[in-house]
């Protein structure tokens, strides 16, 4: 089934701070392009450093917030090595696979027990880079049951824990 996913764009990206003198942080963005710039502008500090400093990769913190209030606070590892970022990948595409934040995130985060892989979708739903606009997608009917599932079950959880803590005080 073919249907128009409407992404839910970027509203800012804040780098915190960053173990680079490429700017003074904190730093806020607008646009996946200009936080781009300023993570090739960190690695290749990093690569000019050579990999022994900072243990091998230049540690940045971000926090990411969305039209609709979600956010993703997690740290971006800027290196050449196995789990590190750097270009050519696109740092949202590399921020988007991961498969936990280290601060906060208002992503889920639970895997398939077979596969290891992430279950849920819902961060297909958001801008992850520059060249991300509405467009149509193939969403399978198992993937929306799943998701409709999920968004049921986070939903009966919430009520729940209401109940509890009313039934409390």
């Amino acid at each position: 089934m073919l249907v128009e996913i409407m992404v839910i764009e970027l509203e800012t990206i804040m780098i915190e701070w960053a173990e680079s003198n490429v700017r003074d942080w904190p730093q806020t963005y607008t646009t996946w392009g200009a936080f781009e710039d300023v993570m090739v502008e960190i690695y290749n500090d990093r690569m000019k450093a050579g990999e022994s400093a900072h243990g091998g990769y230049t540690k940045v913190k971000v926090h990411i917030e969305w039209a609709d209030g979600r956010i993703m606070i997690d740290r971006v590892d800027v290196g050449s090595g196995a789990g590190d970022w750097g270009p050519p990948e696109k740092v949202g595409r590399y921020m988007a696979q991961q498969n936990s934040a280290m601060y906060e995130s208002s992503f889920q985060y639970e895997k398939d027990e077979n596969t290891g892989e992430i279950t849920d979708r819902e961060r297909e739903l958001y801008s992850w880079g520059t060249n991300q606009n509405k467009a149509p997608k193939e969403v399978s009917d198992d993937d929306r049951r799943r998701s409709t599932k999920k968004k049921m079950e986070v939903f009966i959880q919430s009520i729940e824990n209401a109940c509890k803590e009313y039934l409390r005080s």
